[in-house]
């Protein structure tokens, strides 16, 4: 599971049009992580900090969209077509409270302006990072 196309685990994913050459260097993964920092966990049930690294997997049939499910109920996607963004969403409750979305098509860093507050929010504020490549400097 690899996420250097250099690395004998790495494990290419189907070609995602918008995106291979530009971002992947002409290899779509299937998987890429998603790193959240400083993120808080609101003052309500349910409500924590979502700080850590998760590795996404490329959706089936849907080969510009990457997605993992997080402490058994919220869902991390990342997509890239047309544009980029990262969402973090509690299905359950028809929340998202990680937004970061319609960004240039070469993004990677996401800030999540989203605060305490509203009905539903459980995590506010932070970063998010999407690597998809050799760890030495992403495709960008």
């Amino acid at each position: 599971m690899g996420l250097d196309p250099g690395d004998g685990d790495y494990e290419a994913g189907v070609a995602c049009a918008a995106c291979e050459a530009a971002l992947f260097g002409g290899k779509t993964p299937k998987y890429v992580l998603a790193t959240f920092h400083n993120t808080v966990g609101c003052p309500v049930p349910g409500g924590q900090s979502i700080d850590g690294a998760y590795l996404l997997t490329q959706v089936v049939g849907v080969p510009c969209l990457w997605r993992t499910i997080i402490f058994g109920r919220f869902i991390i996607s990342y997509f890239v077509s047309p544009t980029s963004g990262l969402i973090v969403e509690n299905p359950a409750i028809f929340q998202s409270f990680f937004v970061d979305g319609n960004n240039p098509i070469c993004q990677d860093l996401f800030f999540n302006t989203t605060i305490c507050g509203p009905v539903g929010v459980k995590t506010a504020g932070g970063i998010g990072v999407i690597s998809w490549g050799p760890d030495t400097g992403l495709p960008c």
